[in-house]
């Protein structure tokens, strides 16, 4: 009998762990997947979401400006009277939404999915800012016999102004093949931003245009600077154009793109000693 009592006993201390177990197996677990955390962007805003549950419901959502708290500075969502369209099914969520029209600066994307009685309420927020101030892409400028690449620069990154006026973003200009043998096989990389301007153009006869000076290294020696000057035409940028200044670290220019290595100048509006480029492209959102 005393046998019979201590198994019956076990029995129910394993009954009890393995319900235990189970009961931390199933409760919720979310996560926001875009955007992701401090991400700049603007136009289109893509926003997703993760949920695992034994017993999804439904789901409350709000993008809001300047703040993640309640019922605060509410732009899109299914709360605060807005029916903005998103999709659902219990475990992922996912909108999108076109952004352009609103005011640069910090949002918030908060996820609640409906919790059921005796689960932790899930609350989850994802800030991140809109900001069309910007300048990326890559590709290269070509002289001399195209094939064998006489002369040949490469360069790619992004510059970002944001709303509060920082400055953030990072550059690098590859010197494969100039007609001064000491920038050859060269490189410069950003370390600091100094100075962004945009200006809009009319995408007809005026192109978006941009220039940038920039602090960096040049093959590893730091104090060197680069005037960085671009337009850009859409999208292939077939038209875009480029020029770059070097200067050494007492501000002395020790090479241009512009009537030393290339030709084939254009440029409209800002700018006409430009050289197009040969492949990639340049986007410019002022």
């Amino acid at each position: 009998m005393k046998r019979i009592f201590i198994i019956f006993t076990v029995l129910i201390a394993l009954f009890a762990m393995t319900t235990s177990a189970l009961a931390e197996e199933i409760q919720p677990v979310g996560e926001i997947t875009k955007p992701a955390d401090g991400e700049i962007l603007w136009g289109m805003l893509y926003l997703e979401a993760t949920y695992v549950d034994d017993d999804p419901g439904g789901v409350q959502w709000a993008v809001r400006s300047g703040t993640c708290a309640a019922g605060t500075n509410t732009v899109a969502g299914n709360v605060d009277g807005y029916l903005t369209d998103f999709a659902w099914d219990g475990a992922l969520f996912s909108a999108a939404i076109d952004t352009t029209g609103w005011t640069p600066g910090m949002y918030c994307f908060i996820f609640n999915p409906r919790e059921n009685s005796g689960e932790p309420n899930m609350r989850l927020t994802r800030e991140f800012i809109l900001d069309p101030q910007e300048v990326y892409g890559g590709g290269q400028i070509l002289e001399g016999d195209k094939k064998t690449e006489e002369y040949k620069i490469s360069f790619g990154g992004y510059i970002n102004e944001l709303y509060n006026g920082q400055l953030v973003g990072e550059w690098q200009i590859n010197f494969h093949n100039v007609g001064n043998d000491t920038f050859d096989k060269s490189k410069f990389h950003t370390t600091n931003i100094d100075v962004v301007n945009f200006y809009n153009g009319n995408g007809t006869s005026c192109n978006d245009a941009m220039n940038f000076d920039a602090y960096g290294t040049w093959n590893g020696m730091p104090g060197y600077k680069i005037t960085f000057r671009a337009g850009d035409f859409g999208s292939p940028g077939k038209a875009d154009t480029i020029r770059i200044h070097l200067f050494d670290p007492d501000g002395d220019q020790i090479y241009d793109t512009h009537a030393v290595d290339f030709s084939d100048w254009g440029g409209y509006c800002v700018g006409a000693s430009r050289t197009y480029l040969d492949s990639g492209n340049i986007t410019i959102a002022p």
